[in-house]
């Protein structure tokens, strides 16, 4: 009975809190986006279209928060009428009050990791080119959607392609060079048009010239309107991955990564984004294993406003920790797994000591 009442409690207060959380963010995004109404940049739908697009990553961003807060005012609430005292007295020890509470917290564990994978891509899919036509680009995100055009092959080929699409099967205006181990060009090939044969046998180019050299200068050169060139190179080099790693879902942010990785490009942050599916939902319940202790004393006498007061402080130390190991990890200090696991190791080794001395505090009736 005690197990689903702290359950149920926490449940509601959960989806109050998250959705009191969501509508100030809204809100607070709304009055940001404001001026492009009086800049004359855009109308009212586009910043509210602008809005709902952006609701999930607030929710996903938000939601361990509100687990923080509910789970306060659950045994805030329980302790204003001295609940705690009578159920230690009864022998209702922490171990059994915090089975509801890390219920409810594994299963928003499994949502965020649902939730970022199947709402927030699509969401952000819808955003950008809004963002782009109706507001233009204002922050430092076009760094995700510059495409390159130059691609390193195989045997000291070079690639510079002028026009290449997502899959990377069609490039137009395409320069291959092949350079021998000093950096010097052996071959030059110029072609209007490559495309990918879908029987895999190579590329099938159109006005092609092929130039041949020997040191600086043109030895021979050659003209044909359309050649077969069978270069080890397939569409996966040349594959389109622009977008923020937040776009991606946890499968072909893999594949980018390693992509990118094969063609030099830095990959710390996208990385980064790829730790952080996992070990941001867990360190909102590392937060809560952290402070648990706290909150299921019996002798400390504890008001609503003291639960908002310490879940925003204990909010605010997870935020800095992120924002300190993201810093350190962009500045090439420290790995991408490290950076994204430390906070939730930091939290769960301060919650093991913790609990530790919470249990040792206790008497061995009530410890259960």
């Amino acid at each position: 009975m005690t197990t689903r009442l702290i359950a149920g409690m926490h449940l509601r207060l959960l989806l109050i809190c998250l959705g009191v959380l969501t509508t100030l963010a809204a809100l607070v995004d709304f009055f940001e986006q404001a001026r492009y109404l009086f800049g004359g940049k855009g109308e009212f739908a586009d910043i509210a279209w602008l809005i709902l697009f952006r609701l999930p990553s607030w929710v996903h961003l938000l939601l361990p928060v509100a687990l923080i807060i509910s789970a306060c005012l659950v045994f805030a609430i329980l302790n204003q009428k001295f609940e705690l005292r009578a159920l230690a007295a009864a022998g209702v020890g922490p171990g059994r009050l915090a089975l509801p509470v890390a219920a409810v917290a594994l299963l928003c564990v499994g949502a965020m990791f649902v939730w970022q994978e199947r709402v927030i891509p699509p969401a952000l899919d819808r955003l950008e080119p809004l963002m782009m036509s109706r507001f233009g680009r204002i922050d430092a995100s076009w760094d995700f959607f510059r495409r390159h055009q130059w691609f390193a092959g195989r045997e000291g080929r070079l690639f510079h392609v002028a026009v290449s699409p997502a899959d990377g099967a069609h490039l137009e205006r395409v320069t291959v060079w092949d350079l021998d181990e000093r950096f010097s060009p052996r071959r030059r090939i110029d072609a209007a048009r490559l495309d990918w044969r879908p029987d895999g046998g190579g590329w099938e180019a159109r006005a092609v010239t092929e130039r041949r050299f020997a040191g600086a200068e043109v030895v021979d050169m050659t003209r044909q309107e359309r050649r077969r060139l069978d270069l080890p190179e397939t569409p996966d080099v040349f594959r389109d991955l622009s977008g923020r790693p937040a776009q991606k879902t946890i499968g072909r942010l893999a594949q980018d990564i390693q992509a990118m990785e094969g063609r030099g490009l830095p990959s710390a942050e996208y990385r980064l984004a790829w730790h952080q599916r996992f070990s941001y939902p867990l360190l909102g319940l590392a937060l809560l294993w952290f402070y648990f202790p706290a909150l299921v004393v019996p002798w400390r006498r504890r008001t609503v406003a003291q639960a908002l007061t310490e879940s925003a402080a204990l909010a605010l130390v997870g935020y800095l920790l992120l924002a300190l190991c993201r810093a350190a990890v962009a500045g090439g200090r420290w790995s991408p797994a490290l950076g994204a696991w430390l906070p939730m190791m930091v939290v769960s080794a301060a919650g093991a000591a913790h609990w530790a001395w919470l249990l040792w505090g206790m008497r061995p009736g009530v410890r259960r």
